[in-house]
């Protein structure tokens, strides 16, 4: 990460996979709910950064990190070397993404900490993960264009999931179609330039950067196993969710928003609100997009759970 990347912010905590890179925007003194954002497949902590510092003005406690080999965060070359054809010695399976917050949470001393998980697409797919594991720990769940019902892929993700042909692929069509993807789910291309400079940073300068996408992209449940029975039981959990969509997603396309409130609806255990945007791609909190509307929906739901933190929440509801 540093060596391709720079210095880092933050700081580091080792995790039973590596080390996880961390930054934590901390408020003393302030009791209410530990809020953790989760990026996507091929992004990092800090396209959170106008999110973060939003809420963070607003009084909470904030802590973003970089899933293994994105951002600065590393798993451990050691115990997961890559193959001869570039694939990942870690299957990066969803309890993979459970245990490494699992983790960060233990080395903050953050473990019973009340938390309310932000995740943006594979992001959203580690928090399902976790509140379905921890239910008493999450007392709200904000899913931004997440995977869960399994995404529309492309051609080039399809043959990527396939063992051995699939990591052939990768290596010689894997950068360009990240790339391709990338610009494709960003509101403003001309607006991105810093991230897709760091994408191409990482993709000629880390293979364990594209090894580790290869390996979500067929491991992780979301992607092409469904994640809706996790989702299931936040719902039966009573866990209090805010869903953010791009109406013009055409990676995790917004009919996946509607049909994970058709199951809550269905459970009837728990509070689901909608914020969605007619004109926004997959990336809608980027900071071209609307990472103001964003924030200040997250604090809206953080505050409705600050004051019973530790309670049970009924009813059923839906807004657009």
């Amino acid at each position: 990460g540093e060596q391709v990347l720079g210095e880092a912010p933050g700081a580091f905590a080792e995790t039973r996979h590596g080390l996880t890179h961390y930054v934590l925007l901390d408020n003393a003194g302030h009791d209410g709910p530990l809020l953790v954002l989760i990026h996507g497949l091929g992004a990092s902590h800090e396209r959170y950064d106008q999110v973060a510092e939003a809420l963070h003005s607003e009084g909470y406690r904030v802590l973003a990190y970089d899933l293994y080999d994105r951002g600065f965060s590393e798993s451990s070359p050691t115990e997961y070397p890559l193959s001869c054809m570039g694939a990942h010695g870690l299957a990066f399976t969803l309890d993979v993404h459970v245990e490494q917050l699992t983790d960060l949470l233990a080395a903050l001393s953050l473990g019973s900490a009340p938390l309310v998980l932000v995740g943006h697409s594979t992001g959203g797919a580690a928090s399902i993960g976790f509140a379905a594991a921890s239910p008493s720990l999450v007392v709200g769940l904000v899913l931004i264009d997440t995977v869960c019902v399994p995404p529309n892929k492309s051609l080039a993700a399809r043959v990527a999931a396939v063992p051995v042909v699939g990591d052939a692929v990768v290596k010689v069509l894997g950068p360009k179609s990240t790339l391709e993807f990338a610009r494709q789910s960003v509101y403003d291309p001309a607006a991105n330039e810093d991230f897709f400079d760091a994408m191409r940073r990482l993709l000629d300068g880390n293979p364990r950067y594209i090894a580790s996408m290869a390996s979500t992209n067929r491991y992780c449940k979301g992607f092409g196993e469904s994640l809706v029975p996790e989702f299931e039981a936040c719902c039966r959990a009573a866990i209090p969710m805010l869903l953010i969509w791009g109406k013009l997603d055409k990676s995790t396309p917004y009919e996946h928003c509607l049909q994970l409130q058709r199951i809550a609806a269905d459970i009837g255990k728990n509070v689901v609100e909608e914020l969605a945007f007619p004109d926004m791609p997959h990336n809608t909190y980027y900071p071209d997009a609307k990472p103001r509307e964003c924030a200040a929906a997250i604090a809206k739901l953080a505050a409705s759970t600050a004051s019973s933190a530790a309670t049970t929440h009924g009813g059923s509801s839906s807004s657009s």
